[in-house]
């Protein structure tokens, strides 16, 4: 075991003897967060596909995160496996759905359908956690990454799900009628739109248009800069605001926004929006 590995078990109150692989929530000391060398170290953006499965999935470090729309009615949820129903190519989202040793008339999750993870993983009883759209996990690639725990201290192929069972798992998702017409993806990530980027979007249309930069955002909403330059840069790379002017400020370049079907030249009303902060 690494040195690294020693420190994060003794921060986390650990034997360092104990296999991660085998470790269950319930083992962690109470009010201790994950080892840091297994939180966040369990994913590669690039390894996160449709059919993947997070084996510890953290949802309590995706309730903090900003970024992430999580189901507004929810479980009480410890570490449990996620698996990802879909990537979208255009904006970098990732939609997600739960996974439950609970039967009570949920989707089973069978063996037949489990690929690559470890032993626990192909033999433990799983459910489909909740059927329905709108209690999907929506955010980016990097979200998932950061509340995900390690599988094991050693390599090991990702749990991931057939084509057949991700399949399965999708067709459930549609409020849990299996005659419904199936999810159209890319309409479900737009519609798990953050609250803060409809506030963005209100803000920038206000008094016939507006051109704010994300310093101005931040002020006006009174959410922190970081924030607000997270979902600035989501929207524009949606095409529903686009860069209107920059200027320099104390040796950087401050970027000045606009919905995008708001004017940018030759009309004052707009220009006028930005000279009033």
């Amino acid at each position: 075991m690494s040195n690294t590995m020693k420190r994060a078990f003794e921060v986390a109150g650990l034997d360092r003897t104990v296999d991660p692989n085998l470790l269950q929530p319930h083992e962690l000391p109470k009010g201790s967060k994950p080892p840091l060398s297994l939180a966040g170290a369990g994913l590669d953006p690039d390894e996160i596909v449709p059919g993947l499965v997070a084996l510890r999935m953290d949802p309590s470090l995706l309730l903090d995160d900003d970024r992430v729309c999580a189901p507004q009615e929810r479980e009480l949820l410890g570490i449990v496996p996620f698996v990802c129903l879909e990537v979208m190519d255009d904006s970098g989202e990732t939609i997600w759905a739960a996974l439950t040793e609970k039967p009570a008339r949920r989707l089973a999750i069978k063996p037949g359908w489990r690929r690559g993870g470890n032993a626990r993983w192909k033999t433990r009883p799983l459910f489909l956690l909740d059927a329905r759209a709108d209690r999907c996990w929506v955010g980016p690639k990097v979200a998932f990454v950061t509340a995900a725990w390690r599988e094991a201290l050693t390599d090991l192929e990702h749990a991931c799900l057939t084509p057949e069972g991700l399949k399965a798992v999708r067709g459930k998702v549609n409020r849990g009628d299996p005659k419904s017409i199936p999810v159209a993806w890319e309409d479900l990530a737009r519609s798990f739109v953050h609250p803060l980027r409809i506030s963005i979007l209100e803000v920038l249309g206000l008094d016939g248009g507006r051109i704010l930069s994300p310093n101005d955002l931040s002020q006006e909403l009174q959410v922190s800069l970081g924030t607000v330059n997270y979902h600035v840069t989501e929207l524009a790379k949606a095409t529903l605001i686009v860069l209107a002017d920059e200027k320099p400020v104390r040796g950087a370049v401050e970027h000045f926004y606009c919905l995008a079907e708001a004017p940018i030249e030759g009309e004052n009303e707009a220009t006028s929006a930005r000279g009033d902060h």
